[in-house]
């Protein structure tokens, strides 16, 4: 196993079936990165556009998503600047030797 790892995550949700494909592709990116590493956790932050999509998709990821992968979500109808998710993490990054800023559209 190799040196910790922390990856970064922003999503935005605009309908349910986004929900379903983004706990499927975070599932199995996890699975395919954390196989690697000692310590791996995963930070996303979630921006949907209705409070129904933020119920619906922490129910989803708290089902089906391992612990280790924190999702924080707000519901916001305005663009999200994905960066914003990085610097609230600036005090944590310090506490791994990797940082991974993955994009929610690209696969591990």
């Amino acid at each position: 196993f190799s040196d910790s790892l922390l990856v970064l995550m922003s999503v935005r949700i605009g309908n349910s079936d986004n929900i379903v494909e983004e706990i499927r592709r975070i599932q199995q990116d996890y699975h395919a990165v954390c196989k690697f590493h000692r310590r791996c956790e995963w930070k996303i932050s979630v921006s949907v556009v209705s409070p129904e999509f933020s119920v619906e998709f922490q129910q989803m990821a708290s089902a089906h998503l391992p612990s280790k992968v924190n999702i924080v979500v707000q519901v916001s109808s305005e663009p999200f600047n994905k960066f914003v998710h990085v610097r609230n993490c600036m005090d944590d990054i310090s506490n791994y030797d990797l940082l991974l800023l993955k994009d929610n559209d690209q696969r591990i």
